[in-house]
């Protein structure tokens, strides 16, 4: 029988009881990580002693690999066990070290860093371009821009990958039975709190381009409107400005499966033009959080995003900032654009 003594106190660092529900949970997360008061160091530190909490079983709120100084997260799938009271409702982690999502062990013979692009799984998939993509270019830059290195098979590898197999999948394949990261059924997204869309719901706005991008600024101060763009010209765009990808890395993960809780950095060089603004070379990068949800098969179901649009679009204007106010660009829902 699991035991919650030694672990209240975590609870209580999300302003939550023992006892919350999985929403109430969410809901303190997003609550802290945009709450202006703290700094996001302090926010890392709480998200995990929160994982202590939420996150392990048994009398042991947190257990180290010795390895590489981590939390022993189990090799095989989590498990669910429908008798677990609402109080100490987290994944079942045998003495494994590390998880390994059953999707795939990531990469496949064509990307080391994403799945489902070859193989006999792939033979009847429809690419938007025709053929599967090619990511040489964004995944040198990514090699040679990223901040963090993670040990082959660790949750933050493992989550990376993911991530970037995701967003292949989102705007590389056309029809919905060929996406397997996601639970294609459940699956929503919503931006910045913005209302969750289904994946149908998402192409009627124009595409995943649009939905990062929404905005409720007025018309003539939007830098990107998204009511003027499709998912074709949305992405003639932004690979035009970013020739060489928009790299993404994972910074930190501050829970596991079957709830991961990330911070997230994306950044490429400005090498083309931006709706009339000259190319600078200059970089561009924007900083984020995510929450995921896997469902019992290690698909995702649910993926929120947090993030300030200022930090991407600022960038991208720099011959105009002078004449935009930076109260418009920072206000408002925010929007950005998180593709590699």
């Amino acid at each position: 029988m699991e035991s919650d003594e030694g672990c209240s106190s975590y609870y209580g660092v999300l302003g939550v009881s023992v006892d919350s529900s999985d929403d109430q949970i969410r809901r303190a997360y997003r609550k802290l990580a945009m709450a202006k008061k703290y700094s996001f160091g302090e926010i890392q530190n709480m998200f995990w002693e929160m994982a202590q909490s939420f996150n392990y079983s048994d009398t042991s709120c947190f257990d180290y690999d010795t390895q590489y100084n981590e939390p022993n997260w189990s090799q095989e799938m989590f498990t669910w066990d429908a008798d677990y009271s609402r109080s100490s409702k987290r994944a079942r982690a045998n003495t494994n070290p590390l998880p390994r999502f059953h999707q795939s062990d990531f990469g496949s013979d064509v990307d080391k860093y994403r799945c489902f692009m070859s193989g006999e799984g792939e033979k009847n998939t429809k690419w938007s371009s025709g053929v599967p993509p090619n990511f040489d270019a964004v995944n040198k830059l990514f090699e040679e821009g990223r901040t963090k290195i993670w040990p082959t098979g660790s949750l933050e590898e493992q989550v990376q990958n993911l991530v970037k197999t995701w967003e292949m999948e989102s705007f590389h394949k056309i029809n919905p039975q060929d996406i397997k990261s996601i639970n294609v059924a459940k699956f929503t997204i919503s931006v910045n709190g913005r209302k969750p869309l289904t994946r149908a719901e998402v192409a009627k706005i124009g595409g995943g381009y649009n939905n990062f991008l929404q905005t409720s600024l007025p018309h003539n101060l939007r830098i990107y409107d998204p009511n003027e763009e499709n998912a074709d010209t949305a992405l003639k765009l932004f690979t035009t400005t970013f020739p060489r990808g928009f790299a993404v890395e994972i910074l930190q993960v501050y829970s596991g499966p079957p709830i991961i809780v990330y911070k997230f950095r994306h950044w490429g060089y400005m090498e083309g033009e931006f709706k009339g603004q000259p190319p600078t070379g200059e970089l561009v990068e924007m900083f984020g959080v995510s929450i995921m949800e896997l469902d019992e098969n290690f698909k995702v179901s649910k993926m929120e995003f947090f993030y300030d649009r200022g930090e991407l679009l600022a960038g991208l204007i720099k011959g105009e900032v002078e004449s935009i106010s930076q109260d418009f660009i920072t206000s408002g829902t925010s929007s950005s654009c998180p593709f590699s």
